[in-house]
């Protein structure tokens, strides 16, 4: 299948492109299942076994995982540039450990049900890196901190 190509979680690929190729492939499957509903629907009727069709519930299982996997690696990229990027009196420290817990757990969820791969591994530990920071984060942005205290800092760091 085409979400199992090796391209589909490399971190070579473009995200735009694997979620545009997973959405139309969803699409595709979603529209086999409805038909596949359908079918049920009527065995039922005319008191048939009920088919089951567990190739279709894997497939759409596998999809639904990959595009977990780019939905969450967007989202990061982009909470992370604005985290970055942005005036630290302006961050909201709860959404970003709310973020941050979502996407933990979007990964620990990719993590379980696909193979190792090199985006989970890698945002895993740019994760990581920003958990240990958000401590530092919380106490930068003490409003008792004073203009001497800023100096201070500043002069540590080597850097305004």
């Amino acid at each position: 299948m085409l979400f199992q190509q090796d391209w589909i979680t490399s971190r070579t690929s473009s995200a735009d492109d694997c979620l545009l190729a997973l959405q139309l492939l969803s699409e595709r499957l979603d529209a086999c299942q409805n038909q596949c509903t359908e079918l049920k629907g009527y065995q039922k009727c005319f008191q048939l076994e009920v088919s089951r069709f567990s190739e279709l519930d894997g497939a759409l299982q596998d999809l639904r995982i990959r595009q977990l996997l780019w939905e969450t690696a967007e989202l990061w990229s982009n909470g992370v540039k604005e985290y970055r990027f942005g005036d630290l009196n302006m961050i909201n420290l709860d959404m970003v450990t709310n973020h941050v817990t979502k996407t933990i757990k979007n990964f620990t969820q990719v993590e379980k049900y696909l193979p190792e791969n090199e985006i989970t591994a890698e945002l895993r530990k740019e994760v990581e890196n920003l958990t240990g920071r958000l401590p530092v984060i919380s106490y930068l942005r003490n409003p008792s901190l004073k203009q001497r205290h800023w100096l201070r800092i500043e002069a540590l760091l080597g850097r305004r």
